[in-house]
């Protein structure tokens, strides 16, 4: 076998470089990089492409952004619920509630923070309240509410879901926009359809995600659903 080593191969001026004739195979090993800003391959039917392509993954996508979902915690009990360790250049969330509630009176809410702490002020927040009645609406400056309340020891459950989103890097300014079920028992007589509007510029990158109530301080715990993250 013959072997010619050589720097570059160019066409003569107004011509096509032709790389052997039709039949002809070329073999590429294992190991050979094709590289640089023009290298691309087109118009290559899809017969004569062989052999077993990688699993597709992080490392082999480019330009695409990957969904990690942290694992479900249960909001049985405790006053908070944590999302921790969200990575650096996180642009979106999603907070899914699935039947969650707290013992006594009081609403739950999402709170962020970065790697100094979770933060309880600069938020502004206002949630709008649809039920059989007249739409009423809160406002507020200390977390983003999702207003599922315990009202008179009844026992209310949230269903739905809080997206933020990363609107400015510079000022890590984050909003956010859900919309929650709470029904009384599961009877559609006894419901409150929530949507929540809201914005918060962090110290630094978001780190953390936190689950609560606005009654910590009276001993209000979770005591039914659960919850968990996607983000990307």
């Amino acid at each position: 076998m013959s072997e010619l080593k050589v720097d570059k191969l160019s066409p003569r001026t107004g011509t096509a470089l032709t790389l052997g004739d039709s039949g002809d195979t070329f073999t590429i090993p294992a190991g050979v990089t094709l590289a640089g800003s023009g290298a691309s391959l087109t118009a290559i039917p899809a017969a004569n492409l062989t052999g077993t392509l990688p699993a597709i993954s992080g490392a082999n996508l480019t330009g695409i952004d990957a969904i990690n979902t942290v694992a479900t915690i249960a909001t049985t009990s405790g006053a908070n619920a944590d999302f921790t360790n969200i990575p650096a250049g996180t642009k979106a969330i999603d907070v899914v509630f699935s039947a969650i509630g707290i013992n006594i009176g009081g609403n739950v809410v999402v709170q962020i923070g970065d790697s100094g702490g979770i933060e309880t002020t600069g938020y502004l927040n206002t949630v709008i309240i649809h039920s059989n009645g007249t739409p009423a609406s809160q406002d507020g400056t200390t977390w983003f509410s999702i207003v599922h309340s315990n009202i008179g020891g009844n026992t209310w459950q949230g269903y739905g879901i809080v997206q933020l989103r990363l609107v400015d890097p510079a000022t890590y300014t984050w909003t956010a926009n859900g919309q929650i079920l709470n029904t009384l028992g599961g009877a559609l007589n006894n419901y409150t359809a929530n949507t929540t509007y809201g914005v918060k510029s962090l110290s630094s990158e978001l780190t953390t995600v936190r689950i609560t109530n606005t009654n910590v301080g009276g001993g209000a715990v979770f005591d039914t659903g659960k919850a968990t993250i996607q983000y990307f």
